[in-house]
Order: structure tokens, then C-alpha cells, then sequence
């Protein structure tokens, strides 16, 4: 089953916003998870480019500007190649104008056969959903659950103090493309401040980062969020208030990274359940 796309590609190699990259915070706002795939597919692009055998180890995001509804292009910069470790940074442009950033590390796998250290996000992966990809309308990403609920029907979004958990199907970043488990992951990590910061109020943060770690990339149709900390504190006024968050990102082989964000408080909005984006553009 395809899925749209959260952009197409122009004649002149930028990208094209379509209706999946759509925030809810605006109708000329692009959400996050689509900043973040369209810099993890340039990352990408240029590690692979590189010709190093390295897998991506981790991506960090920095949302300054609020990024619009229009055409951007992405430029990378090498900052070392080396046998075990690539650094990259990425610049997201629209009209000449720095509008993002992204940063990343490519690092080389070994035949360590593990330890025996304390487990970590493992301890914390739900039960997975029985879902059927076929039967998802394609407008529908994500079911949630929490811990006191399980998972919850496709239609339902938790707006209480739980703590939450969420299966999502990421979307392709550019039609035609087949997505990597590293941009899946990289767009499916901006939805941490879905499960750390939504209430009986909405959704009252919005990401101005996120960080993910991969101890692999994941595999299959879905990936998973839990969260596993928070904290929340205000600065001069309640406008200012921010949240540090992060959850533990899973498929269904269980744990495969852990992903963190700074969020900033904003006036809240209701999730469509379940993120159902039906915008006209």
C-alpha cells in the first residue's frame, strides 16, 4: 500500500510541500516531522555519496523559525570523514534564508556480541498493537495508548496526564521514494512531544529540537514512542515555560533508540484524532 508523501520532488531538485506536511499550529506551517525528513534524507543522501560503510548513529534537529508551506532546499556540509565516523551538519533553505538545522553522526557497526548492562528502554515497550497497514486510511498515522488504557481505538486521542504511548506508520518524505529506517525514525521523533506533553488541555508545547539516538535502524511498516521522562519548569511568565522530554523509540523487534526535545509552551491544540490531515491547499 503507498502512502502520500510529505513532499514531492521538483525539476529543480528542491522539495514541494504537500498536504501531509501541513502543522497543526497553522495552515502555512509545516509540521516537524517533515522538517525532520527532509534533513535526514539530505544526511543520508550525503553519507551514502560518501561511500563509507557507516550506519547513522544519531540526528539532531534545531526548529528556530517557523518553516512555511513552500519550496525548500537543503545544503550539507562534511565536517570529518573518518573510517568510523562521519559528522555532517545541514542547513533546511527557503528564499535564501536559514530556516533549520540538523546535525548528524554516521558510525561504524561492530560484531560486539552486547553486555550485560541494565537493559533501559527495553523494560519500558509495550505490548505492540495487532494492526493491518492495509485496512489504515491513508490520512490515518498513529494509534495511542498509555498506561493505565493500553491501546486505544484508531479514533481516540488521550487527553488526560497519563503517561502515553503511540504506534505510527511514517510516510514517505518524497513521493516516489521508498523511506529509510532512518528517515522514518527521524520524522517519527518529532511526535516525542505528542507523548510527553499532551493533556487534558491539548497539545501546549511545541518542539524547538529533538535529538534521536539509534542503536539500529528500525525495520517493518511502524514505528513506536513511549515516553520515559519529563520535566517541565517556567521562566519570567507561564508564556515562557518550557518542557524537557524524552522517549524510547521501538518497531516491532523491540528498542532501537531513544530520542529527546526542548519544548516551548504555546496555546494548546486538539489533535484530529488520529491525525487525520484533510488540509486544503
Amino acid at each position: 500500500m503507498t502512502r502520500s508523501a510529505l513532499f514531492a520532488l521538483t525539476d529543480s531538485g528542491t522539495l514541494r510541500p504537500l498536504a501531509r506536511a501541513v502543522s497543526g499550529w497553522g495552515a502555512d506551517h509545516m509540521r516537524g516531522m517533515a522538517v525532520a525528513g527532509a534533513l535526514a534524507r539530505a544526511v543520508e543522501s550525503k553519507a551514502t555519496e560518501l561511500g563509507e560503510n557507516l550506519v547513522p548513529g544519531r540526528f539532531t534537529l534545531d526548529l528556530f523559525r517557523p518553516v512555511r508551506m513552500t519550496d525548500l532546499s537543503t545544503e550539507v556540509t562534511v565536517v570529518r570523514n573518518g573510517r568510523r565516523l562521519c559528522l555532517l551538519d545541514a542547513l533546511l533553505l527557503q528564499n535564501g534564508e536559514v530556516m533549520a538545522r540538523a546535525s548528524a553522526s554516521f558510525v561504524a557497526p561492530s560484531d560486539s556480541s552486547g553486555s550485560s548492562a541494565w537493559p533501559g528502554a527495553p523494560d519500558l515497550i509495550p505490548t505492540l498493537p495487532r494492526v493491518d497497514l492495509a485496512s489504515l486510511p491513508d490520512e490515518s498515522e498513529r494509534i495511542y495508548g498509555t498506561d493505565s488504557r493500553g491501546w486505544m481505538p484508531l479514533d481516540e486521542v488521550p487527553y488526560d496526564a497519563d503517561r502515553k504511548w503511540v504506534w505510527m506508520v511514517p510516510a514517505p518524505v518524497v513521493e516516489g521514494e521508498v523511506p529509510t529506517g532512518f528517515q522514518a525514525a527521524a520524522s517519527c521523533a518529532d511526535v516525542v512531544s505528542v507523548v510527553a506533553n499532551l493533556d487534558e488541555h491539548g497539545l501546549g508545547f511545541i518542539n524547538t529540537d529533538l535529538t534521536m539516538t539509534l542503536a539500529r535502524q528500525p525495520v517493518g511498516a511502524f514505528i513506536g514512542l513511549v515516553a520515559n521522562s519529563r520535566t517541565e519548569a517556567a521562566g519570567v511568565s507561564a508564556a515562557s515555560a518550557a518542557s524537557a522530554a524524552s522517549a524510547a523509540m521501538f518497531d516491532a523487534e523491540g528498542a532501537c533508540g531513544l530520542v529527546s526535545a526542548t519544548s516551548l509552551s504555546a496555546a494548546p491544540i486538539m489533535l484530529t484524532p488520529p491525525m487525520k490531515l484533510r488540509y486544503e491547499r
